[in-house]
């Protein structure tokens, strides 16, 4: 099969309609599990496909490290997404379209990327020999999306014996607490560690405009400013995103608006007649997510 570009692969596992529709329906997971499968097994691997009912696919492989003392690393990720109405879409959601710098579709940061990124390394590795210290075991799960009745937590109660020497785990989310159980029964706390989950950015945002009632049309209203800027701006730099959200979003403007970014610590009191938002807080904008292509 060969290596593929990193952006490719995970438009093509956007392809792959995987949505998880609740209560045990699926579309499209047996699909997508024996296209992982592939590249594992191109990889040199062997993957296993298991499934509690027909289609939906797990799919779980390890990779031999070069010390069989270090205990094995667990590294999971998820092939379902949640639904998506292509109406709401600008470009169909599961067209897996790179376009403008960007991989387009449901499941591109949750968490198809990650499984294009898995597959990419293992095929780096093989093409390059290289082996990790310890084994590192694979599972490329269903069900995520709902309760994982069809996915991890079927897997960890009927096929034990794939994790139970694994001594940490790396996957998505984290930083909160985990109420769970020994083997025993005993209860027991787990604390994943969130490491670069999501970007945050607190700032503080003024545009003015004219004052009114909001029965009475308004086209010099700051709120709608706001709006247009937080759902339009490119990024999260704040002095070079600096008014052209407004521009942008309000081509026809006569005159220039006043819409202004500022990092918290730095904003000062607004003008009068203005609207504004104490705190917001919004993920990174796309030209910050340029990184991760």
């Amino acid at each position: 099969m060969g290596e593929r570009a990193v952006e490719e692969l995970c438009a093509e596992l956007i392809r792959f309609d995987t949505t998880n529709l609740g209560a045990g329906e699926s579309r499209g997971e047996r699909e997508a599990a024996e296209h992982v499968a592939a590249h594992l097994t191109d990889a040199g691997l062997t993957p296993t496909l298991l499934e509690r009912s027909p289609r939906r696919s797990n799919v779980v492989a390890r990779v031999p490290g070069t010390d069989s003392s270090l205990p094995p690393l667990l590294v999971h990720a998820h092939l379902d997404v949640v639904p998506a109405d292509p109406t709401e879409w600008t470009v169909p959601p599961f067209a897996g379209e790179i376009r403008d710098g960007f991989v387009w579709g449901r499941g591109a940061v949750d968490m198809k990327d990650m499984c294009a990124t898995l597959l990419t390394v293992l095929a780096r590795w093989s093409a390059a020999g290289t082996a990790p210290r310890r084994d590192i075991v694979l599972a490329f799960v269903a069900d995520e999306e709902d309760q994982g009745a069809w996915g991890a937590h079927w897997l960890v109660d009927e096929h034990r014996e794939l994790f139970e020497d694994c001594a940490a785990a790396i996957g998505e989310s984290g930083g909160y607490t985990v109420r769970a159980s020994t083997a025993a029964g005993d209860p027991i706390r787990l604390y994943p560690v969130g490491t670069a989950e999501r970007g945050t950015s607190h700032l503080r945002l003024t545009a003015t405009g004219r004052a009114g009632h909001g029965s009475r049309r308004n086209d010099d209203n700051a709120v709608t400013k706001l709006v247009n800027a937080l759902s339009s701006g490119p990024c999260t730099s704040p002095r070079r995103c600096a008014g052209s959200s407004t521009r942008r979003a309000r081509p026809s403007a006569s005159r220039s608006t006043s819409t202004t970014w500022t990092p918290l610590s730095a904003a000062s009191a607004p003008p009068r007649r203005s609207s504004r938002t104490r705190s917001a807080t919004a993920p990174p904008r796309r030209c910050c997510r340029r990184a991760t292509r």
